[in-house]
Formats: C-alpha cells, structure tokens, sequence
C-alpha cells in the first residue's frame, strides 16, 4: 500500500489498546470485536474515498470555469478576427 492509501483495515487492527486486546481473547467478544473492526475500516475506506471524489469534483469544476472563460475569449477573439477582416476589405477597395 502506499503512503497515500495506507492498509486502513490493518491500521484498524494495529490501533489495539488493552481493553481492544483483552475483548479479542474472550471468545464471545472476538467475533464481535473483528466485525466492529471491520466497520471501522469500513467507515475509513468511504470516507478515504469520498474525500478523494470531492477533490475530483472539483478539479473539474476548476476545469470547467477555466473552459468556459477560454471559449468566451476565443468567441471575442472570433467576433474581432471578423470585425478586422471587414475593416481591411473596406479598407482595401476604398475609393
């Protein structure tokens, strides 16, 4: 794994104080201790997740805000490419 996705289910599992270590002795406790730990790893894992969907979200909010700025120069540059181009006929056939 790497350091930007870490094992959540071991970091879950390595996390262990006493009370976590004496419940997964007692073998009533363990099965439920290794489920709670799996929904906490669980939990992590989503929100690892989630949290990484908003950031790519918005980069593409960015993205789009910067591709909409960029079509409306281009739309200007467009009108003043034509406007020019009408002003060097005028020019050009001027009597």
């Amino acid at each position: 794994m790497s350091a930007e996705n870490p094992d959540i289910k071991g970091k879950v599992e390595g996390e262990s104080d006493s009370i976590k270590k004496l419940e997964l002795l007692i073998p009533g406790l363990r099965g439920y201790r290794q489920k709670e730990d799996v929904r906490v790893a669980n939990e992590l894992l989503r929100n690892q997740m989630a949290d990484t969907l908003d950031r790519t979200r918005q980069n593409l909010e960015s993205l789009r805000k910067k591709a909409q700025w960029l079509a409306t120069m281009l739309s200007q540059i467009a009108s003043f490419v034509s406007q020019l181009q009408a002003l060097s006929g005028e020019v050009r056939h001027a009597q």
